[in-house]
């Protein structure tokens, strides 16, 4: 049966090798080989010839691998279906058993397939451990967090694709469901605890979106905190105290309405629109109905009254010196303790779009007159005096940080001058209020501003006037210069020295009036 009858005739193990080796040609060798062991003819191959049962022993040999992982389940017997052997006989070495009806179907030219009923393998529920990775890769700060949390408030709380409260809600969860999480992120930029859902691919937050005060999701058995203890940790906010509370717009807040429950920031926007738009409205009946002022004059007179009420005009001038007073007391000085912090043009720090309109470094100092306080951010927003815009209390990257102090009473600034002043600015650095470094001991009482512009000290001012008079000498030479400028007709400038026309002239002049009296000027 074999191609060689000699002693180094390869077995029968070693031919079905050889054949399923030279299956991997490819489909097409392969369909030659199924119709020549269906036809019953052998195959020439390397100058060794293989009958037709070899060939179909190797097309078994190569199904039968691939189906080698499906679970079968055991028949009444406790044999499975598959174990049942061939009745052409024994199988080759290194050839699994099959099943009697394979030979007749591989004869017949059909691809071998498992026999009886096989079961498919499905995988089994995914564990804590693999869903607590996978949130760790949605967000590095998450950690293992096994809890049945359940819904507090009487409000929906919105699943997030995100930790992040300014996404899109992908769907809520209603008032009292009980759900299960398998970790937790705590956010510092946001100052904000998500959990992970274990049964949906969403994160929800343990504070409403709206109002960061408000806890909507506890434990499901008992009222145990969601948060870590860091949470509780916050700082009071120290602006909030100092400063007056504004809106969006800057404008002061009714009294009494200070810190309370303040309305989103986009409401404030659209009732400062609707007050803008009162404003533009015409006056009502009321105010038109009033006597014209000509009327009112004439009514003035003929009562008697003065024209000009002294005590009513003291009272005006005390209550404008009130409201500096006020105003001076409303506005607070604060310097900056991190590295940058940026001046926002809206009291938005995590705005989409929203960019820095200037950056404050460390130890800048600025004056503030109000404070918003965002509800959903829980961020105290300075407004600056010179309206430049707003300055976050606390730092972009870290909630629990502050990014501004206000100085105390008395405290001196850190500011230092880069550049060094020069004697010749001095003097004008001074009278600004600027810090001149040393070059000058002058202060602003100490100097003034002449009649030429330049900023001069008042006592050497007062002591120059006080040299220059008709009987000093200056003035005689001055009146002299004047006059001889006169005779000898000359316009603009013209050096006075010695040899000149106008200087020989002038001392001509000079000394003729030695004797008779000083000149008018």
């Amino acid at each position: 049966m074999s191609a060689a009858s000699t002693a180094s005739s390869p077995t029968r193990a070693q031919l079905v090798h050889l054949v399923k080796a030279a299956l991997q040609k490819g489909p097409q060798f392969q369909n030659e080989l199924q119709r020549r062991a269906a036809a019953g003819e052998g195959l020439v191959l390397r100058g060794v010839k293989f009958e037709a049962d070899i060939l179909r022993e190797a097309l078994v040999c190569e199904d039968h691998p691939k189906k080698e992982t499906v679970h079968q389940k055991p028949d009444e017997c406790g044999e499975t279906a598959a174990s049942e052997s061939l009745k052409d006989g024994p199988p080759s070495e290194g050839c699994p058993p099959s099943a009697p009806s394979a030979v007749a179907q591989t004869a017949s030219g059909a691809r071998w397939t498992p026999p009886g009923g096989a079961a498919r393998w499905t995988p089994g529920p995914v564990s804590d451990a693999l869903l607590a990775a996978r949130a760790a890769m949605e967000c590095e700060n998450a950690e293992p967090f096994c809890r049945s949390v359940r819904v507090i408030g009487g409000a929906k709380v919105g699943l997030l694709q995100k930790p992040e409260a300014l996404g899109k809600p992908i769907d809520h969860l209603s008032d009292g469901q009980v759900v299960e999480v398998i970790a937790r992120c705590h956010l510092l930029r946001e100052g904000r605890v998500y959990l992970r859902l274990k049964s949906k691919v969403a994160w929800v937050c343990t504070r409403s979106r709206k109002i960061f005060s408000k806890i909507v999701l506890t434990g499901a058995d008992t009222d145990e905190l969601l948060e870590p203890a860091q949470c509780a940790e916050m700082e009071a906010s120290e602006a909030m105290v100092l400063l007056p509370a504004v809106d969006v717009q800057g404008n002061a807040v009714p009294t009494g309405e200070e810190w309370s429950m303040l309305p989103t920031m986009a409401s404030q926007a659209s009732s400062a629109e609707s007050a803008v738009f009162e404003d533009s409205q015409p006056m009502s009946q009321d105010v038109s109905e009033e006597p014209p002022l000509e009327d009112m004059v004439e009514d003035h007179a003929e009562t008697g009254e003065e024209e000009v009420d002294e005590e009513a005009h003291d009272d005006e001038v005390d209550g404008s010196e009130n409201e500096k007073l006020e105003e001076q007391q409303a506005t607070k000085r604060f310097r900056v303790v991190i590295s940058s912090c940026p001046i926002m043009a809206t009291p938005e720090i995590f705005r989409q779009g929203a960019k820095p309109v200037k950056m404050l470094k460390l130890n800048n100092e600025f004056n503030a007159d109000g404070v918003f306080y965002s509800p959903a951010e829980h961020r105290a927003y300075l407004h600056l005096k010179d309206g430049r815009g707003w300055v976050c209390e606390r730092a972009r990257a870290d909630m629990y940080r502050f990014a501004v102090k206000p100085l105390a009473a008395g405290e001196r600034s850190h500011r230092k001058r880069k550049v060094p002043v020069s004697h010749r600015m001095a003097k004008v650095v001074a009278f600004r209020g600027g810090d001149t470094g040393g070059a000058t001991k002058l202060t602003k009482e100490n100097l003034m501003k002449n009649t030429r512009g330049k900023v001069v000290s008042k006592k050497k001012s007062m002591a120059s006037k006080k040299a220059y008079h008709e009987g000093a000498a200056v003035f005689k030479w001055t009146a002299a210069v004047k006059k001889a400028r006169e005779e000898l007709g000359l316009r603009g400038f013209v050096a006075v020295k010695k040899g000149t026309p106008v200087y020989e002239k002038a001392k001509e002049i000079y000394s003729a009036n030695q004797s008779n009296g000083t000149p008018k000027r």
